[in-house]
């Protein structure tokens, strides 16, 4: 069968059906190009107030260097890694970032304090880390926190709850761990649902632990003494 159109050529019922695919395929395939990437974070750079979602995964993972960020990853989600850093403002080197995971960080979160170019305006960055009970974060120091040496009066500093688990890859741990004078946890709060496999060492201000805080063969807390924290809970390790 065939269709004439205006003017006198006919086109075979056959040309008509592949003629109609390919329209459908066009449009999908614009469909998709307006459609944001699921497997991403979104966006991949942050600036003052950035709100980045990520959903699906995310291979590479994502540098946060701003003020007042926000980072969510979603349920089902799996990101690579977070790196939260200072903005690079030589009169404020500031950075601070709220992170919220809520599905899978596989090679762990940096807080790190960066650089300053002014030796009186140290580099700081702050992180407020919630993890809910479907929230995983793994590495070889899935949570680290670290001042850069060189930088007078550097700060990289944390709060953490955690409802979910935060585990380490690599033998013993530690699952929590703060390198430098100036890295430290101001409180630390972990759920009865939640597990600390690997231990922690750090300096804190306070610990609530109704979960698991395990430092398999080694202490479950080894603080670095200069704070005195509040312990509480269930502690397991040598």
């Amino acid at each position: 069968m065939s269709t004439v159109f205006p003017g006198g050529r006919a086109v075979s019922s056959r040309a008509n059906r592949t003629a109609r695919l390919a329209l459908k395929v066009g449009a999908s395939a614009l469909a998709l190009l307006a459609t944001p990437a699921l497997a991403d974070c979104v966006p991949n750079t942050t600036y003052y107030g950035t709100y980045v979602v990520c959903t699906g995964n995310d291979p590479d993972g994502i540098i946060v260097s701003a003020i007042y960020a926000s980072v969510i990853v979603t349920l089902g989600a799996n990101v690579d890694s977070i790196v939260a850093t200072n903005y690079p403002n030589p009169y404020n080197p500031s950075g601070s970032a709220l992170i919220d995971v809520a599905g899978t960080v596989t090679n762990g979160l940096v807080i790190d304090s960066g650089t300053s170019a002014q030796p009186f305006n140290p580099p700081t960055e702050d992180v407020a880390l919630t993890v809910a009970a479907t929230g995983r974060i793994n590495g070889a120091a899935p949570i680290l926190l670290r001042t850069q040496p060189g930088s007078f009066f550097a700060r990289a500093t944390a709060t953490i709850v955690n409802n979910g688990e935060i585990r380490t890859t690599v033998g013993a741990g530690p699952a929590i761990v703060a390198l430098g004078s100036g890295a430290r946890i101001y409180s630390l709060t972990n759920s009865s649902t939640g597990s600390i496999v690997g231990g922690i060492q750090a300096d804190i201000g306070a610990i609530d632990n109704q979960g698991l805080i395990d430092g398999l063969s080694n202490s479950a807390i080894a603080p670095g003494g200069e704070f005195t924290p509040a312990w509480q809970g269930r502690f397991a390790g040598p």
